[in-house]
């Protein structure tokens, strides 16, 4: 079955109307099953729901396929940012239903939006169905977590994700086989890699690269969705019949296991800061090889060459420590170590996210001596040169290691900082009521100097008090030094040889609690 994906009838620059039209009524001709757009499939904000028109007046012409769309993503200035909020959800929605003119099939969130927790957006798509807006709902570029946690809010009945034989994430991250165990009708979007791999795919599976990456899909039990911007394209898909098993094991291969043998890897797991770095030369001092991005450098996947090629070398002793946070990163070590016959330990180092920052801050200023800045962060590639916003990315993506995830043993540990050496002191927020002598002042002004704001702190702290300052500027976190972030207490602590779990912030609202909870500083609320 397959369906049609309208995207780029409305999103390519050089669309055009007729022709887009044409390759809908074509479509549509030939039986394609489902039909799928989505309000923001436009060039941008001002034209959104473009291609839902165009899709109800096919559908209206030529009845018969059904029709998925999509909310809660905004188009501001011709980028693409979530918004899922429950208000925009049921704004989008309706707006759907008067573009398309159409009973909508299937209603799909869009995307997970960072700044919304997920709950949120999964209980304002099933108030749509609910109020019966729309007969089904569903979920697009989810995570298998998310999935599972959907699963539990809502009668998710179908997801869609990004499965070609060049993105293979959404398989080996589990969450195709978890949505088709339970039923949901499973979609896959980009099924030739993306604009952005163009040519890529034919260069791996030859000239008939187009038809063979759509009959695995269909092998899989997936509904492809192609973007066909031609009529001749329309035509060249229109008798695509699911391939052979052994085509689509190799193309879209199934999660793998490693099987209960001796212990050959062993692969650390946890956010910067959870002392991956540590367990991994202690390892490495009991006899075993470290094989680690950051010293060898290159990618992943060519780092997973090389284990693929120590193991076939006989190699039995070897660590990884590269984050791994999520189960289709992991899932590429344990499908190699599956086809040496090889055991696999995980061990998953569990840190909170407030205090792996805490570790992160560490590091910099141990190798650095200071803070860095917003431009060294940005084209930092170790460790030591992490940037708030790459930290925050990875803390989203984290998908704790589960018992089914294939690991021959996998163990869990809970970390735990050690209290730091050194005197009290007393920290407090430019904004504070002091109720006795302040050590530190830590402070955010935009643009502002130590000098413009002596004066204010001397009256208000007293001559003692030490301004330690964040002067960047607002918008997304470019820095560790900005509140909440733990960067300008523990500078001022390593500086002044203050240990923190002694100490005391005096301040309120929430940036003060996050960063009360990143540093051990007790929060006295002022």
């Amino acid at each position: 079955m397959l369906g049609l994906g309208a995207m780029r009838l409305s999103t390519d620059p050089a669309r055009e109307l007729a022709r887009s039209r044409a390759v809908l009524a074509r479509a549509l001709e030939l039986g394609v099953a489902w039909v799928d757009t989505a309000r923001a499939y436009a060039l941008g904000e001002d034209e959104l729901g473009h291609n839902e028109v165009l899709v109800g007046e096919a559908l209206r012409a030529h009845p018969g396929a059904r029709v998925s769309t999509k909310g809660g993503m905004a188009r501001p200035g011709g980028q693409w940012r979530p918004d899922a909020r429950a208000a925009s959800l049921e704004r989008d929605c309706d707006e759907s239903l008067r573009a398309l003119g159409v009973p909508v099939d299937l209603y799909l969130l869009h995307a997970p939006d960072p700044r919304v927790p997920f709950a949120t957006s999964v209980r304002a798509l099933r108030r749509q169905l609910d109020e019966k807006k729309v007969k089904a709902i569903g979920l697009c570029n989810v995570s298998r977590a998310q999935l599972v946690e959907a699963l539990d809010l809502a009668p998710i009945a179908a997801v869609q994700l990004a499965v070609s034989p060049l993105e293979l994430t959404a398989l080996r991250g589990g969450v195709v086989d978890l949505a088709l165990e339970r039923g949901l009708l499973v979609f896959a979007h980009s099924p030739f890699g993306g604009p952005r791999r163009r040519g890529a795919l034919q260069a791996k599976l030859g000239d008939d690269a187009h038809r063979r990456s759509l009959a695995a899909l269909l092998g899989r039990g997936l509904i492809p969705l192609p973007g066909p911007t031609r009529l001749e394209t329309v035509e060249s898909l229109a008798d695509v019949a699911p391939a052979a098993q052994v085509d689509v094991e190799r193309l879209l291969p199934r999660p793998r296991r490693a099987p209960a043998a001796p212990i050959a890897v062993t692969l650390l797991m946890g956010l910067p800061g959870s002392g991956k770095t540590t367990a991994a030369k202690a390892l490495v001092n009991s006899g075993l090889e470290r094989l680690n991005r950051d010293e060898a450098g290159g990618t992943l996947d060519s780092l997973h060459r090389r284990l693929d090629e120590r193991l076939g070398a006989g190699s039995r002793g070897l660590v990884l420590d590269n984050t791994y946070l999520t189960r289709a990163s992991r899932q590429a070590v344990l499908a190699i170590a599956a086809r040496h016959g090889v055991g696999v330990l995980g061990r998953w180092l569990e840190l909170p996210p407030a205090l792996a920052q805490r570790r992160v801050v560490e590091r910099m200023l141990e190798v650095h001596g200071r803070l860095l800045e917003p431009r060294e962060l940005a084209k930092g590639r170790t460790p030591d040169t992490l940037g708030p916003r790459s930290f925050l990315r990875m803390a989203r993506e984290v998908e704790p290691p589960g018992d089914d995830e294939g690991f021959t043993r996998l163990e869990r540990e809970q970390l735990t900082l050690p209290p730091g050496a050194g005197a009290a002191a007393t920290f407090a927020s430019l904004e504070a009521e002091p109720t006795g002598p302040v050590d530190f002042v830590l402070a955010w002004k935009p643009g502002a100097t130590a000098e413009s704001l002596a004066a204010t702190v001397q009256a208000r702290f007293g001559a003692k008090a030490a301004l330690w300052l964040c002067p960047h500027p607002e918008g997304p976190p470019t820095c560790w030094c900005r509140p909440p972030f733990p960067g300008l207490a523990l500078a001022a602590a390593r500086a002044h040889g203050v240990a923190l779990e002694r100490s005391t912030l005096l301040g309120t609202g929430p940036a003060m609690r996050a960063l009360a909870q990143a540093t051990g500083l007790a929060l006295r609320e002022t």
